[in-house]
């Protein structure tokens, strides 16, 4: 009789962890229905500040209701994706940037405002 030992749930990581640094910006806040956005997600090197080239990064927006809009993934450590904001979405929009380095994820988010 072998009993399995649950593996400990994720601990939240309070923005960055000490492997990567998450700058995650946009081009319009706020910004009008109808527009183009720009998101840019970039992962560096925490101590020396250049960009980590080999490294899976993954953009999410959020509309104002929670629903997943925009997905972007990519394993050069960064991404600058162009959008179209939606003629009919309002209000805050939110933006999950993390990054997958040596098994820990590091993570950022930052919301936008569309009126």
């Amino acid at each position: 009789n072998v009993t399995a030992i649950a593996p400990e749930p994720n601990v939240p990581q309070d923005n960055n962890s000490d492997l990567v640094k998450l700058d995650v910006n946009v081009k319009q806040n706020p910004i009008a229905p109808g527009e183009e956005q720009t998101v840019t997600l970039i992962a560096s090197d925490p101590i020396t500040g250049e960009p980590l080239e080999r490294i899976f990064v993954h953009l999410t927006i959020k509309d104002p209701s929670g629903n997943v809009v925009k997905d972007y993934t990519d394993n050069d450590g960064k991404l600058s994706p162009t959008f179209i904001i939606s003629e009919d979405a309002v209000g805050t929009f939110t933006i999950l940037g993390t990054a997958l380095q040596a098994g820990v994820e590091s993570s950022k988010s930052l919301t936008f405002q569309v009126q």
